[in-house]
């Protein structure tokens, strides 16, 4: 009886990815929602305006994509990140850099929260396919201007599965749980911010 019941805990324990979304969906949904209301993809000024968030969120991730530890659990990490390709996709439809507002940083974060705030970047290239059609209704395409929202070699359902098989591996206490849970929130506030900075 012991022993079953152990089984039956183990069964009934969910995964990280699953109480990430348990735990974000509201917060995800509203901001989608949010930069939907923008038209970010009315014109190329509209989405260059889309570009300058997607920008200012990936600089501040940037330093995750080469943490050591994180690259010891997903072993294409560095790969994985986009923020080269956002600055090209700027380029692209001419926008200067140097121009461009990148007044939030991250503020370092433990290894837990880091979880969370990979899988909102990561989950944000899941669902990219909708947002690519978008642009290129206005021209773009993965080798102009928004090849930060082109899927990765391998697809994008096998890039997910990948990373969320690696994720769902590690071992969190309840306490870190909360604050990998909070990580995740933390990472669509910040985006959230963005937006209401960069959309006035």
């Amino acid at each position: 009886m012991i022993a079953d019941q152990h089984v039956n805990n183990e069964i009934n324990t969910p995964s990280l990815t699953t109480l990430f979304k348990l735990n974000t969906t509201t917060i995800h949904d509203n901001l989608d929602k949010t930069i939907m209301t923008k038209r970010p993809f009315a014109s190329l000024d509209r989405y260059a305006l889309f570009l300058e968030v997607q920008y200012r969120f990936h600089l501040a991730i940037a330093p995750l994509y080469s943490d050591t530890n994180l690259s010891r659990l997903v072993s294409d990490l560095p790969t994985r990140q986009r923020l080269s390709h956002l600055e090209q996709d700027l380029r692209d439809i001419n926008v200067d850099l140097s121009e461009v507002t990148t007044s939030v940083n991250l503020v370092p974060v433990d290894y837990p929260a880091s979880l969370g705030w990979l899988y909102v970047s990561e989950g944000s290239n899941l669902g990219a396919e909708y947002l690519l059609k978008a642009a290129k209704r206005i021209g773009l395409s993965e080798e102009f201007g928004a090849s930060h929202l082109a899927p990765a070699t391998i697809g994008r359902g096998q890039s997910w599965q990948d990373f969320t098989t690696a994720l769902n591996t590690v071992e969190l206490t309840k306490e870190q749980q909360t604050l990998a849970i909070n990580g995740a929130r933390d990472a669509f506030s910040l985006v959230r911010s963005a937006v209401d900075c960069v959309f006035v």
